[in-house]
């Protein structure tokens, strides 16, 4: 995905793997899905997610957790408007 050259059939398995309502949808709940990469269109709900599941990978393993985010920022203001590769 990161590369721009999933197949058919990446794009196929990607899509089988949406979390959802329905009744034959994964659920993140579910265990399987317990410490895994989760995928978002926006970075403000992967995030959280992020978050929630280190606040409890800590709590598990009686460790420490720190959070903190960084902030990109364009060197040149005038390039916010250029595509990144």
């Amino acid at each position: 995905m990161r590369y721009k050259s999933c197949t058919s059939e990446d794009i196929e398995f990607l899509s089988s793997r949406i979390a959802g309502k329905g009744p034959d949808d994964p659920k993140l709940s579910q265990k399987a899905f317990r410490n895994v990469s989760i995928i978002t269109a926006f970075n403000a709900p992967k995030d959280r997610i992020n978050q929630l599941g280190c606040e409890r990978f800590a709590a598990e393993n009686q460790s420490r957790f720190d959070l903190f985010y960084s902030m990109d920022r364009w060197k040149n203001p005038e390039e916010s408007g250029k595509q990144r590769l």
